[in-house]
């Protein structure tokens, strides 16, 4: 796994072979001293050193998301977000879909074995209950090109995992089918699949975009997987992780408010902090109490970070400082930056945007300073000064005082590009425009035959009845017509060039008022 050049000087930090080395006399260990965002730096050097997967576990979903994003910056690959499955509070007991792929994505990443994954998650998420590893293969329906599988019969396992049967899928849990082809939203793997059949054979399965329609990637195999909460809730009573093959280093970040999380839950009545069943026996709890969180982790090594030593437990203490406050005073930061030089640190300015880089290079050469930082275009949430080792990690964000978002992989519940919106209300009768052919009159759906095989296509009626058929797959380059003129637009005509003609000239026009501009 690729990793940042600067992991390789936390590699030869005495305090992170300090680290490694305490782990031969007992399971734990605290560390403190570690400011702004060194914790991402330490947890890479230790997974490179240690070869191990690691867990990296926060009171709250903000802070596990800053620091996802500060790993994401530092690793090239093998960092996971594993979210709560609830939107907002847990007391509201509503589910965000999006969320819940985003687990499924990280639960089926760690059966498939990934030794060396980050995986960056916050009390709650970590505590609740998930369906067990074996279950998962058991509930997952894996699909391969070539297999010899009925479209009947895949429609029927959909329909007893609660998918929805829709004319176009739109989120994850829906289904529709077209001719030989099946489109299923998973809760899993990210894009919705496109299954293609010949007869009872499955001839291609392909990722494609649910705005474009377009394939996105060719694929030999692909799980379909259900929501185990709503299909088999009383299979959800296994711990996050049973998922890890090798117990993994578990950083718990500011743990003494993880028991404070949880027992809040706790308080809730009843009804919020369950999972809905047929009767309230079936009710199950949602989340694992922390004492018992605790026990899961007895085979894992451990470091504690914002406590104090306990138990015998060794304290590692590192050397580091928050990077300083200049209030936009350049002059000031000038003299810092310029101190540390000339002592012999090495200065690394974190910056995503390399205009933010030459921006602060022109303001520091305006103030007689050449070369001061080394440019890293990698967003860092907060920047510190690391004394062992004599190099600053400013980040940009905090000497322009601008604010700093973190940046994690969401997927919304029905996130849908405008083309598939707009397909949705059409009507027989209203005008369309496809981005090669003109205006035309939208004729609804119609099944072809094409090489004896029968695809729905997109019917639309051009001047002198002239008929354009358009596969689904090319659904994004038709739009509904939109005028402020109330009279009906002139159709266009098939085969002419007319309306390539009429674009370049639009596009003309709009150069010449560019010019003028």
């Amino acid at each position: 796994m690729k990793q940042h050049p600067l992991i390789q000087a936390w590699l030869e930090h005495p305090n992170v072979r300090e680290v490694s080395s305490a782990f031969a006399a007992g399971d734990s260990v605290a560390v403190k001293g570690l400011a702004g965002s060194s914790p991402a730096f330490l947890l890479s050097a230790l997974r490179a050193q240690m070869q191990l997967p690691v867990l990296c576990v926060f009171p709250d979903r903000e802070s596990a998301a800053y620091f996802y994003s500060d790993l994401s910056g530092l690793n090239s690959g093998g960092v996971y977000f594993f979210p709560s499955s609830y939107r907002r509070k847990l007391s509201e007991f509503e589910t965000e879909t999006g969320y819940m792929v985003e687990r499924a994505d990280v639960l089926g990443t760690l059966s498939r074995s990934n030794p060396d994954a980050i995986i960056v998650t916050h009390v709650t998420a970590f505590s609740e209950k998930v369906i067990s590893p074996a279950e998962v293969v058991q509930q997952s329906l894996t699909l391969h090109k070539g297999e010899k599988i009925s479209p009947a019969f895949l429609e029927e396992v959909l329909f007893e995992y609660q998918f929805e049967y829709t004319d176009f899928i739109s989120r994850p849990g829906q289904f529709s089918r077209r001719g030989s082809i099946v489109d299923i939203f998973s809760f899993s793997g990210g894009e919705p699949l496109r299954i293609d059949f010949f007869g009872d054979e499955i001839e291609s399965i392909r990722h494609f975009d649910i705005t474009s329609q377009l394939s996105t990637e060719m694929l030999e195999e692909a799980t379909v997987t259900p929501d185990f909460k709503t299909t088999c809730p009383a299979l959800v009573e296994s711990h996050f992780l049973s998922f890890f093959q090798t117990p993994p280093l578990v950083y718990l970040h500011d743990s003494e408010f993880f028991a404070k999380s949880i027992e809040e839950f706790s308080s809730l009545p009843r009804s919020s902090r369950t999972m809905y069943g047929e009767s309230s026996e079936e009710q199950k709890e949602v989340l694992f109490s922390w004492e018992q969180s605790l026990g899961t982790m007895k085979d894992c090594r451990k470091i504690y970070s914002g406590i104090s030593s306990r138990d015998g437990m060794p304290t590692i203490t590192f050397r580091t400082s928050p990077q300083p406050s200049f209030s936009k005073k350049y002059d000031m930061l000038a003299e810092d930056l310029s101190a540390k030089k000339e002592a012999g640190n090495g200065i690394f300015l974190f910056a995503e945007n390399h205009i933010q880089a030459s921006r602060l290079n022109s303001i520091m050469s305006d103030l007689g300073h050449k070369q001061l930082f080394i440019h890293v275009p990698v967003s860092l949430h907060e920047g510190f000064y690391e004394e062992t080792l004599k190099i600053c990690f400013y980040s940009d964000h905090q000497i322009f005082e601008r604010f700093h978002r973190y940046k994690i992989r969401e997927r919304n519940e029905g996130t849908v590009g405008i083309t598939l919106n707009e397909f949705l209300t059409l009507n027989p009768g209203d005008y369309v425009v496809h981005i090669d052919h003109g205006i035309g009159i939208f004729g609804g759906m119609e099944k072809v035959e094409i090489s004896g095989r029968e695809y729905e296509q997109i019917r639309i009626v051009y001047r002198d009845n002239d008929v354009l058929y358009v596969n689904i797959n090319n659904l994004h380059k038709i739009s509904k017509y939109k005028s402020g003129e109330a009279t009906a637009p002139r159709l266009s005509k098939l085969g002419t060039g007319a309306w390539q003609q009429m674009k370049q000239r639009a596009k003309g026009k709009v150069k010449d008022i560019a010019r003028d501009l």
